[in-house]
């Protein structure tokens, strides 16, 4: 009898860790990243980049693909951009992407590679985007910073799309 009693407790004994670490687990989830509402926004980051993003409804837990969509030249304000962007980030959205659609901080993206990349790192602190799941659309001259994204950053990116632009990329510095 006393085996069984061994037995019975080693069980219980791990059932309750297994419900204490899985608790523990969402506990530590739901701190980090919060359910953030469904919908379109408009947004800011520290930097005063201003961006557009849509955000499908998931489960914060097991996070979210990306897709960034860089304009061209010409665009004058944050509306602007958001109706060029509007059908991608919807369609995107229905997939289950989080979509951004910054706006340059001058008339393109030229120079604008640092503050994209902070764009970037302030989205995956507020959201849980998942790794190579990135997807980089740029038009027009966006399509050239779209495609350096994606080539300097393989960890994130793992698709890029380009609409009537073309990469034009230093192959030294690539390398």
């Amino acid at each position: 009898m006393l085996p069984m009693k061994k037995i019975a407790f080693v069980f219980l004994l791990a059932l309750v860790i297994a419900v204490a670490s899985q608790a523990h687990g969402k506990k530590k989830g739901k701190e980090k990243y919060q359910r953030m509402p469904s919908g379109t926004f408009v947004n800011k980051t520290a930097e005063g980049v201003e961006y557009v993003l849509t955000v499908p409804r998931y489960d914060p837990r097991s996070g979210a693909p990306f897709m960034l969509c860089l304009h061209g030249d010409g665009i004058k304000s944050i509306e602007d951009n958001k109706a060029v962007w509007a059908a991608w980030m919807n369609m995107a959205a229905s997939k289950g992407f989080i979509v951004c659609a910054p706006k340059s901080p001058g008339s393109n993206w030229a120079g604008q590679a640092r503050k994209l990349k902070t764009l970037l790192a302030e989205l995956e602190e507020k959201y849980r985007l998942r790794k190579r799941q990135f997807v980089a659309v740029g038009h027009s001259s966006g399509a050239s910073i779209a495609y350096e994204r994606v080539l300097s950053d393989t960890l994130r990116f793992s698709a890029f799309a380009s609409m009537g632009g073309r990469p034009t990329v230093d192959k030294e510095k690539l390398k």
